[in-house]
């Protein structure tokens, strides 16, 4: 019983840091995109 809890846990700490992961490297995509834009118009 105790193992089953314990995985169910680590199951969700698995699960919450893929989340945040992702979370993140969505914003790091958006600020490069973001970032390249302005160069783009700088240069124009």
């Amino acid at each position: 019983m105790a193992s089953n809890k314990l995985k169910e846990n680590l199951f969700q700490i698995n699960l919450l840091n893929s989340n945040l992961l992702n979370f993140f490297h969505e914003k790091n995509t958006m600020k490069r995109v973001f970032f390249s834009f302005i160069n783009y118009v700088f240069y124009l």
